[in-house]
């Protein structure tokens, strides 16, 4: 049998119990949760408790110096590409959550720090195997000057849809990692808008 491939989670939000700590969890032949990070240390405390996992972190630096994690599930809110980058230079292997990021500028920067070290990206995003989305490719790129597309998925509303599942009680954020927060995803979103073109009004004013 193979050796199960060590897994350090970031986030320990809605979307890392609904899905990836459950399924990580099911597929603990293939896998193990080395560590959690979050940056409220209770929530991480609090899912560590339940999906049995050793290590917690509310820094994810300081989880990325574990040299033990082979793999890393990045599933915080905002640009994800600050992490991954460092991820890859640290010799991890990286999965992200939708979006990617917020720029195509972070986009390759991921990118290229992966490839640089020779690492796996993946980005879960399972739309890009959806028929319709593949459809929606063909049909957009044969479009003149686009200047609006608009797609309507129908999907049930967000309390019903996490309903039936155990979630771990959650904790305040500490107002210092809000700010933090605010402050990187504010950098990154800059950066974004820095990248657009002058003759879109709309990136001028957002």
């Amino acid at each position: 049998m193979s050796r199960r491939l060590k897994v350090g989670v970031v986030g320990a939000g809605v979307i890392a119990q609904v899905m990836h700590l459950n399924y990580l969890r099911e597929l603990s032949d293939r896998f193990e949760i080395a560590a959690l990070c979050d940056i409220s240390g209770e929530n991480a405390a609090n899912n560590a408790e339940r999906y049995g996992i050793a290590k917690t972190f509310t820094d994810w630096r300081e989880m990325l110096k574990d040299d033990e994690i082979d793999a890393v599930f990045i599933l915080t809110s905002g640009s994800h590409a600050p992490i991954a980058v460092e991820a890859a230079k640290a010799g991890k292997h990286i999965l992200v959550e939708k979006p990617m990021c917020f720029s195509v500028a972070e986009g390759l920067e991921m990118k290229a720090a992966a490839d640089e070290a020779g690492v796996t990206l993946m980005v879960a995003y399972p739309k890009r195997y959806d028929p319709a989305f593949e459809r929606f490719r063909e049909v957009a790129v044969k479009v003149d000057e686009p200047r609006l597309m608009r797609i309507t998925t129908f999907e049930s509303p967000f309390l019903p849809y996490i309903g039936h599942y155990s979630l771990a009680p959650v904790a305040p954020i500490p107002a210092e990692a809000i700010d933090n927060f605010r402050t990187e995803t504010a950098a990154s979103i800059t950066r974004a808008h820095a990248g657009c073109s002058r003759d879109l009004g709309f990136a001028q004013q957002v």
